[in-house]
């Protein structure tokens, strides 16, 4: 009987940790979200009535894991001046993947 209560309080304790683990993810992925769209905002602001395609938000989650917000904000800021609503994703990531590459070159 102890054998069976003790695997089912490790069975508890299991389902308690993947539920901290799942929720913890949800909470990444809301954070990361809510972030997406704040660099959404800053193209849209650009170009009314734009919007990120579904590949390209794929793209901006990418590289939130490699940059900081305000960096992904900041280039995209730059893309919106230099470029227009089609070859700006593109300008933008150009710039996103430099600041990778090359830590001396990020200017924020």
């Amino acid at each position: 009987m102890d054998d069976i209560e003790s695997r089912l309080t490790d069975l508890r304790r299991q389902q308690e940790e993947e539920q901290a683990l799942n929720d913890m993810l949800l909470a990444r992925a809301r954070q990361t979200d809510a972030k997406l769209k704040l660099v959404e905002a800053e193209y849209k602001s650009a170009f009314p009535g734009w919007v990120f395609s579904a590949s390209f938000r794929v793209t901006v989650r990418q590289v939130l894991e490699q940059l900081p917000l305000v960096a992904l904000i900041d280039a995209m800021r730059i893309a919106c001046a230099k470029r227009g609503s089609d070859s700006a994703p593109r300008y933008f990531c150009g710039i996103c993947w430099n600041w990778i590459k090359r830590p001396e070159s990020r200017t924020w």
